[in-house]
């Protein structure tokens, strides 16, 4: 316990110090930027007095800072020498992989939105703080990675943390590039293409400063988060942990599927926008903040299942997955977010049918675009069930997985949609009615009947196909242990349990003739050993053959 202790400390301070020595570096670079180009119109440039003082105080907290660092860092190295655990251990693992988590997930983001995006966008801003946060973290994470990297973690806590680390920042640098991709892209068009003259549009008055795009920069922003995002999924990719390994990239495959089926919402919006003489203009579509944009989410969905499906194949070298089972697990997905907006739409357009009888152009492009980019969940759920039932290989699991993940949600709509609807027709039978209850009621109604009919159609769907059995019991494997059949009984036994009253006459019938037929129960040949026949006895001889006895 007071090795554990000293080790605690030494990392502890060692970290404190070194974050220390970074802040200190970052209020410098903040006054020393806002001397360069990259100082917004509205900022004033610092004194000299302020420039002497930043100056000062970072030199000086570098000096102290950096010589108690140091020390500890010593202190640590020896201590990995006298106890060879201690290269392994959890404390080491704890302190290294936090804070390299927290480093990168605050200066990721903030180089990518605070310096690339700031450069490229289509006003006017300041990204003097981008580059002075996140330039002194990013090295103060490369320096812990590099440590890291020196010695590997020990099986057990060690390594636990460290996946940990890895697979968490991985989901959080997914969420940063479609998050930063989504706001990046459409501004990248229409500069590219209609050179701003979407944002005049929609900046109005400001129209000057938001049509000087660099599309250099936004495109630098839209790499930043995608290589980061490739490299911590590369850091992975020999791991074989099957939970969280399997889970992240399912999670990532997910995601992929979910702007897909956006993307091609947004076209199919757009077709039915245009046949109800609706149609968007062109900024609605292209312009740096579309409303019906389906470039952005068709683009990274792509991407983002491309890759999510190149590191699943990855998984499937190291054994974690079968390419079967892989191909299976993959529709699965798409069934079961498909179904969830195919679903959704049916509920929009019972609650529509409910609320009005007259006909919104927009409302209805939206509840069909919703229906129509969901139903093509229909085929792949045949293909699961059939495949399911021919007992392919790797299709039992997914094909469960879809039909409960449906039937759950079947519950929930048919459970929530039906007390919301009762709650909202009974206060207003009572007097006391809510807010807007017609409209309440009418879309709590809605739910209950799209999950009335998701629970009748995928229950009887798992009753039949004996989804609710473990797999163990719902594929039967040829029985392997061995048992000894029951001998056949006598036939004084045979009559005493006819007598008695535990067999039938026609059941002793049956025994006995099993007795008398030879090629159903030898027993004359199993109790008793093999005789020879009186005529093929030779007489018993004790004199040797005549070879022998030569």
């Amino acid at each position: 316990m007071t090795r554990h202790l000293y080790r605690f400390y030494l990392y502890a301070v060692f970290i404190a110090l070194l974050i220390y020595g970074t802040v200190a570096i970052e209020m410098l670079l903040n006054t020393l930027l806002l001397l360069t180009p990259l100082r917004a119109s509205y900022a004033t440039a610092p004194s000299a007095s302020t420039v002497i003082q930043s100056t000062i105080f970072t030199l000086v907290s570098l000096l102290i800072a950096g010589a108690l660092a140091g020390l500890h860092y010593w202190l640590i190295r020896r201590d990995i020498r006298n106890d060879p655990d201690a290269g392994g251990s959890a404390i080491r693992a704890l302190f290294l992989n936090l804070t390299e988590a927290i480093s990168i997930g605050i200066a990721v983001p903030v180089f990518g939105f605070g310096a690339l995006y700031q450069l490229g966008a289509s006003f006017e801003s300041d990204t003097v703080s981008g580059f002075a946060v996140a330039l002194p973290i990013l090295a103060l994470a490369g320096l812990i990675e590099l440590e890291r990297r020196r010695i590997p973690p020990a099986p057990g806590a060690a390594t636990t943390l460290q996946r940990l680390h890895l697979y968490i920042v991985q989901l959080f640098l997914l969420a940063f590039f479609a998050t930063i991709w989504i706001f990046t892209l459409t501004q990248l068009i229409d500069g590219l293409f209609f050179t701003g003259a979407n944002s005049t549009e929609v900046c109005g008055d400001y129209s000057n400063g938001c049509s000087r795009y660099h599309p250099l920069f936004l495109i630098l922003a839209l790499l930043w988060g995608l290589v980061f995002w490739v490299l911590y999924c590369w850091a992975t990719r020999n791991d074989k942990s099957p939970l969280l390994r399997l889970i992240v990239q399912y999670i990532s495959l997910a995601t992929g599927i979910s702007f897909i089926i956006a993307g091609l919402f947004q076209i199919i919006q757009i077709l039915f926008l245009d046949a109800f003489h609706l149609a968007p203009s062109i900024a609605e579509v292209f312009g740096p903040s579309p409303i019906n944009n389906f470039i952005a989410p068709l683009t990274l969905g792509i991407i983002v299942l491309g890759l999510s499906h190149y590191w699943l194949l990855r998984a499937r070298e190291v054994g974690l997955v079968e390419q079967k089972g892989l191909l299976f697990a993959e529709y699965a997905f798409l069934a079961i977010l498909a179904g969830g907006v195919f679903w959704w739409g049916c509920g929009s357009a019972i609650y529509h049918l409910l609320e009005t009888l007259t006909f919104d152009g927009r409302e209805w492009a939206s509840v069909l675009a919703l229906i129509i980019s969901g139903v093509g969940y229909i085929p792949f759920d045949l293909y699961l069930r059939k495949s399911n039932r021919q007992g392919i290989a790797g299709a039992a699991s997914p094909r469960r997985g879809l039909v409960l993940a449906l039937l759950g949600g079947g519950i929930l709509a048919f459970a929530i949609g039906g007390a919301t609807a009762l709650y909202a027709w009974i206060t207003a039978l009572l007097g006391s009615p809510i807010t807007n209850w017609q409209q309440t009621a009418h879309a709590g109604l809605a739910a209950f009947l799209v999950g009335a009919i998701l629970l009748i159609v995928y229950l009887q769907a798992a009753r039949h196909e004996h989804l609710f059995i473990t797999s163990a019991k719902s594929t039967p494997e040829p029985i392997t242990e061995t048992t000894t059949p029951e001998p056949p009984a006598t036939i004084e036994q045979i009559l005493d349990a006819l007598l008695a009253g535990k067999m039938t006459r026609d059941e002793a019938a049956t025994k006995l003739r099993l007795l008398e037929s030879p090629q159903e129960t030898p027993r004359e040949s199993l109790q008793e050993p093999l005789q020879p026949k009186p005529e093929d006895q030779e007489p018993y001889t004790t004199e040797k053959p005549v070879s022998e006895q030569h």
